[in-house]
């Protein structure tokens, strides 16, 4: 029974007094510059009249056209009604200022009004098969994107030649442009005529657009359906977008590239200070948010991409980029933090899929200060995170990352003037790369770059445990590059891969090898089993003279929970890198020394009454987290579920 009632009532009034200063924190914030400042008008679609003044729901406007059209002052605010739908295209107009912005957001009650970029098309015509066309959709070249069948995306088909050769491997439920000649061709579900669906076609570019804007805040609101992105900003400052619904987006033809692209959020070129945070981003045809250089001579600056959920997307969940070979030009100072980040590949673009990536095209531009932490980075098609190109310092911190059919994560860049620069800290990475070819856990590859570190993570059954597909692989080193506090857990073959001499590393020390099988290690052309470890260390020479081949003791990797058990030999087993907290946020160095791994052994073993003594007088902030890892259930009071009666906060089982 739980006897800690002073803890407890310690709990709920930090709780309390947290969310309370919380919230006035977040009043003051928004609105203290605007008190009293600004009008506030509103958009209804249905009952509005854009000859009214706008500045009551009884005297609604009913168009974008007409907020587009009009000149706004900061501390205004325009709200949309709920419910409503605006096949329009959204520009914004009109600036805010520093603590006075303008603000976008619905009132009323009901579902997100909604901003649709696409038209309901009927009248097909039988082409072939099952297969039926409509000519004249697209409003200018290449301008038509996803296709809708009932709420419900058609799968992607890129144009070949002919009907017969792009629908050649198609099953039902596809769709396929024909840009040169501006007809689409749909294939339903069920084979039947698409006049017995509601189909629904991408045609405008986007749903919200601004070029040279600055300080307006959006909210509340649905974009979905545009044929490009469904928020593009070119140049602009402190926009923010905070509780949006961005959907099915993208997919229209480019004919100066000759391709097809579309994103849910994109940032572009001298864009600074701006976010996205607490959204949805589904189903887009290449990437949730990117921010992404398109020009020479421009410095990106500052953006925050947090708590979000990107689902079935495209190419990537998250994208930073310079793609093309422009000079001059950066992306700096850019965190990915909190965000949920999932089966990426897996949706109706058929693209490549990789959870977040961060990738750079030539030597004569830069993407410096990338945060990738504290993300859920699951079950996408190909890696979690890519990082490659002229990249780097990028920091990869305390991620879960898991069950991507790839690498868990992939470090890359074989230019000779590579500037490439990644650490990589206290993450949990495991089961990726189970797919044939999909390589490890973590892979990396880049002989010329500056370095990388790679300290206190647990990569647990990677791979399928083959030479060409390890737990872990080190392909290439930079002389800088540190390895320590790891555990390289194999289930069924190789813990650590080594296909270099990493003997001239600057530090090589203090990790935990194990498997099960008849081989632990590939280091330099050799095979080595956890009796032979001493001979491992031999060769590597001092850099390894702490490491163990041991079982870690994990609490219950198989369900989840990778914290050490009263007894592995990983704890107090590191050695002192310089960080400050472990993969639940939480402080480290309570013992002797660090421990090896990502979960320091006191703040993770819910068997150990002292350890959760600890947990429950840790800051309010990192409590939460600790205790959903560790698997505790919160339960009402009095809750039948519970074994512990009035207990609030007891441990569930692992």
């Amino acid at each position: 029974m739980c006897n800690n009632s002073g803890v407890l009532r310690r709990f709920r009034f930090f709780l309390g007094l947290s969310v309370l200063l919380l919230a006035v924190a977040g009043i003051s914030k928004a609105w203290a510059d605007c008190t009293g400042l600004g009008a506030s008008y509103y958009i209804d679609a249905t009952s509005g009249n854009d000859s009214n003044s706008g500045l009551s729901a009884g005297l609604a406007w009913k168009s974008i056209g007409k907020f587009n059209s009009f000149t706004f002052n900061p501390c205004d605010n325009i709200f949309l009604k709920r419910g409503e739908t605006w096949k329009e295209e959204m520009v914004l107009p009109s600036s805010g200022t520093a603590g006075r912005p303008i603000a976008i957001s619905a009132y009323g009650n009901g579902n997100n009004p909604v901003i649709d970029g696409s038209d309901i098309f009927t009248g097909w015509i039988l082409e072939t098969g099952a297969i039926y066309r409509k000519a004249g959709v697209a409003p200018s070249a290449g301008q038509a994107g996803i296709v809708i069948q009932d709420n419900a995306p058609l799968i992607y088909r890129s144009w070949n030649t002919d009907v017969a050769t792009t629908f050649s491997t198609a099953t039902a439920g596809s769709f396929a442009f024909d840009y040169n000649t501006n007809i689409m061709y749909v294939w339903a579900t069920d084979d039947a005529d698409p006049d017995t669906h509601t189909i629904h076609i991408a045609t405008r570019n986007y749903c919200v657009q601004a070029a040279s804007i600055s300080y307006v805040n959006i909210e509340n609101i649905t974009l979905q359906r545009a044929a490009f992105h469904c928020a593009r900003f070119a140049s602009v400052d402190n926009i923010h977008i905070n509780s949006v619904v961005l959907s099915q987006c993208g997919g229209r033809y480019l004919p100066g590239a000759g391709l097809s692209a579309g994103n849910g959020v994109e940032w572009q070129d001298a864009t600074t200070n701006s976010s996205l945070t607490n959204s949805s981003v589904v189903e887009m045809f290449d990437t949730g948010a990117s921010p992404q250089m398109n020009n020479s001579n421009f410095v990106m600056d500052n953006l925050t991409i947090s708590n979000n959920v990107f689902d079935l997307n495209g190419m990537w969940g998250v994208e930073v980029s310079i793609p093309l070979a422009y000079s001059n030009s950066s992306i700096r100072n850019i965190t990915i933090a909190n965000n949920t980040v999932k089966r990426t590949g897996k949706g109706w673009s058929s693209r490549g899929g990789t959870g977040v990536g961060i990738f750079n095209a030539t030597s004569g531009t830069q993407i410096e200060n990338v945060m990738v932490n504290n993300n859920t980075i699951a079950d996408n098609l190909k890696s979690g995170i890519l990082v490659t190109g002229h990249s780097g310092p990028v920091t990869i911190s305390r991620n879960d990352i898991h069950n991507n059919g790839e690498d868990g994560i992939f470090l890359y860049d074989n230019t000779a003037a590579s500037n490439f620069d990644a650490r990589v800290n206290y993450n949990l990475v495991y089961s990726n790369s189970k797919l044939a070819g999909g390589w490890a856990g973590l892979r990396y590859y880049a002989p010329f770059g500056r370095g990388y570190q790679i300290y206190n993570n647990t990569f647990y059954d990677n791979g399928d445990f083959t030479l060409s597909n390890p737990n872990v692989a080190i392909l290439d080193n930079a002389s800088t590059g540190t390895i320590k506090n790891n555990i390289f857990y194999g289930i069924a073959g190789l813990a650590f891969f080594a296909s270099v001499s990493i003997s001239t590393m600057a530090s090589f020390d203090h990790n935990l090898y194990w498997s099960p099988s008849a081989f632990t290690i590939y280091y330099n052309g050799s095979l080595y089993s956890n009796s032979q470890f001493p001979a491992y260390q031999a060769a590597v020479g001092a850099n390894e003279g702490h490491g163990l081949a041991a079982d870690p003791l994990l609490i219950n990797a198989a369900a989840g929970s990778f914290g050490l058990r009263h007894g592995s030999p990983a704890i107090n087993a590191g050695i002192e890198v310089g960080l400050t907290s472990d993969f639940s946020g939480t402080p480290v160095s309570r013992g002797a020394r660090p421990d090896i791994g990502a979960l320091e052994f006191w703040q993770a073993d819910t068997s150990s009454p002292l350890s959760m003594v600890k947990v429950l007088s840790l800051p309010l902030c990192l409590l939460t987290r600790i205790l959903k890892k560790v698997g505790f259930g919160v339960r009402p009071l009095g809750s039948k579920s519970s074994r512990y009666g009035s207990c609030r906060f007891c441990p569930s089982p692992l």
